[in-house]
């Protein structure tokens, strides 16, 4: 059924796609020959097959790798690369310093990563990334509330 149901589901975004790609050469101006433009209509075949890799793949290979990953490696071991990948997060912050240069400490990650045996996902990396991020927002805003308070306090 389910099978049925997706073969049903890509037909119906070919048909889709394939009358927008008819409706948008019919509304250009006419040419002296009938020439058709079967970019789009490829572009939209690839976007189709594309997402339906990505489909498949976060269905089938995504949750036995996450069970394998959990039956083969310890807390205390997931514990400890989390671990790290926030301390070389924040030191990659604290020395690749400039404008735009996240790409750069990224790599510079990876590397030191990879330099100890370790591969990660990139979302790992970019979830220590936004857990610093989110601290710092945090004593920034503890900063400024204490401030505030504390210069109301003087005030009186």
């Amino acid at each position: 059924m389910k099978k049925l149901f997706s073969v049903l589901l890509a037909a119906m975004l070919l048909i889709v796609l394939t009358a927008a790609c008819i409706a948008e050469t019919a509304a250009e101006p006419p040419a002296a020959m009938f020439t058709v433009n079967v970019t789009q209509l490829l572009i939209a075949i690839i976007g189709i097959i594309f997402n339906a890799l990505l489909v498949w793949l976060v269905k089938t290979v995504i949750p036995p790798l996450k069970r394998w990953l959990k039956i083969h490696t310890t807390n205390e071991q997931q514990t400890r690369v989390w671990t790290m990948i926030k301390w070389l997060v924040e030191a990659a912050e604290q020395t690749i310093t400039g404008y735009a240069m996240g790409q750069k400490r990224l790599e510079w990650v990876q590397a030191q990563l990879k330099a100890r045996g370790i591969e990660v996902d990139l979302v790992l990396i970019e979830a220590a990334v936004k857990e610093m991020k989110d601290n710092a927002y945090k004593e920034v805003r503890h900063t400024i509330d204490t401030d505030v308070n504390v210069s109301v306090d003087d005030g009186k």
